[in-house]
């Protein structure tokens, strides 16, 4: 009954509304005692009342579509072809992935192949915080300008996704540095989501990469390195969105310039501007890099430091004479110190022997320049080959073997003991003395060798006869498959 009287004071107001306006045209043909303004008073007042009883049927119009709105928001509801709220699905081969958002859908069930474009967001409460980084404790002496200033690049705002490249001479500290740089506490802190890393020492397996990537951000997502392409990168999308991330590409080189142009672009695609990438590599232009910081061979000083720090001993005045040309004959590259160091540690040359060995390998009869030194010595090559020539047999046979693990991968002793066919004792025994020689780098119970020391432990494998390699490799790959049945 109120409905209908509030129609009824609507339709009258309106009505008066109309005669006030006729009035104002006909107004020299009406009496004087005509009042216009009283007639529009009273469709005023006509309107307030007609309000007035209309007011609890709108109040409970919007109460009723709050509820319905709610109930949404608290559990999927289905009308239609239409499914509303947060629901699991099973996209492609993805599953177990919980998404907010409104589909269209061939019937009522969940599992579907969405029909239009869609752009879902993923809960940020549902995603861990993963931290890829590798904690190498290759001792890392000096640098600190350019950590200062590769901390500010990456620091720095930027209104679109932002590429960095640190480029460098094989074997000059690319990786130490990014690793030092990942496991800084600002850059952890500015980057609260996560940082991710990949090795690119062989040619990328992208799918793989963004698969892993893909659980690391999201464990319970069930992916298949067979799923397309387009999904994997939407999938990494969704679980990226509106995240600060720092996302490492170690070793990206020249021979796979294309893989990584294409890479960095679908990454660009992927993620937003509060994310960045650093790439490390020998060469000085990749595509799509927007910012290039070049790291140079260790200052004299610093590299004098890194041998110090590797020997454990201050060298005296006497031995500065020498410490300084060995550092020289070096090439002051980092790894090539650190191998050289390793000779020194274990007392098996001292530093007149170490400076005589390395003087040999540059034969001029004038003063050598620091290129010339590079050229001719392969100061890296040069070093390593002295110190795996004085390694024992066995320990020759443990160096070239650990080559079947694939560049830049972390393995433990258990994978060691299983290649050498050895028990924990030996195995332990044997990994410290190739941590103590420079050869590997050790953390946390893992063990990983430089992708340099990798390609010449990977030739000497290869000349050493096709049983070894064979029961090296067989041993590896049985490792993994069990491994992989055990997760």
């Amino acid at each position: 009954m109120r409905r209908y009287v509030s129609y009824a004071l609507i339709a009258i107001a309106l009505l008066t509304i109309f005669v006030w306006a006729v009035s104002q045209f006909v107004q020299p043909i009406l009496p004087a005692n005509f009042n216009s303004g009283l007639i529009l008073f009273l469709a005023a007042l006509l309107g307030v009342l007609a309000a007035l009883a209309a007011f609890k049927d709108v109040v409970e119009f919007f109460r009723s579509f709050a509820e319905q709105r709610n109930q949404q928001d608290g559990q999927s509801v289905s009308s239609g072809n239409i499914i509303t709220g947060p629901v699991q699905v099973i996209y492609g081969n993805v599953t177990n992935v919980t998404l907010n958002v409104t589909y269209i859908v061939e019937s009522n069930s969940i599992e579907f192949a969405p029909s239009v474009v869609i752009n879902p967001t993923v809960r940020v409460g549902e995603t861990p915080v993963p931290r890829e980084a590798p904690v190498i404790p290759i001792t890392l002496v000096g640098r600190v300008a350019e950590i200062t200033v590769l901390k500010r690049i990456l620091l720095q705002k930027s209104q679109t996704f932002g590429v960095v490249s640190l480029v460098g001479m094989g074997g000059i500290g690319k990786t130490t540095l990014a690793t030092a740089v990942a496991n800084d506490a600002e850059i952890e802190q500015t980057f609260s989501d996560g940082t991710l890393w990949a090795e690119f020492y062989e040619i990328p397996d992208f799918p793989k990469i963004l698969v892993r990537w893909i659980r690391k951000l999201n464990s319970s997502a069930q992916v298949s390195e067979s799923s397309e392409m387009s999904l994997l990168l939407e999938i990494f999308g969704l679980l990226t969105k509106g995240r600060r991330l720092l996302i490492v590409l170690d070793g990206a080189d020249k021979g796979y310039v294309p893989n990584i142009q294409f890479i960095v672009q679908a990454i660009g695609k992927a993620i937003g501007s509060e994310c960045r990438v650093l790439i490390t590599s020998r060469t000085a232009y990749l595509p799509g890099v927007q910012t290039v910081l070049s790291l140079d061979l260790l200052p004299e000083r610093e590299a004098i430091s890194l041998l110090e720090t590797n020997t454990g001993r201050k060298f005296t005045s006497e031995e500065n004479a020498i410490t300084r040309e060995i550092a020289f004959l070096s090439g002051y590259y980092p790894l090539a110190l650190a191998i050289a160091a390793g000779l020194l540690k274990t007392g098996e040359m001292d530093l007149t022997e170490l400076r005589d060995r390395l003087r040999a390998q540059v034969s001029t009869e004038k003063p050598a320049e620091l290129d010339e030194v590079r050229e001719r010595s392969s100061s890296i090559l040069k070093t390593l080959t002295y110190s795996y020539n004085r390694l024992s047999v066995q320990e020759q046979f443990a160096f070239r073997t650990l080559s079947v693990v694939p560049k830049g991968e972390t393995f433990d002793m258990k994978l060691a003991s299983i290649i050498w066919r050895m028990n924990i004792a030996e195995t332990d025994n044997l990994l410290s003395d190739l941590v103590r020689r420079g050869l590997l780098h050790s953390a946390d119970g893992l063990y990983r060798m430089h992708d340099l020391l990798h390609g010449y432990a990977q030739d000497l494998l290869e000349k050493s006869g096709q049983v070894e390699q064979d029961e090296a490799r067989k041993a590896y790959s049985d490792y993994m498959v069990s491994r992989e049945k055990l997760d």
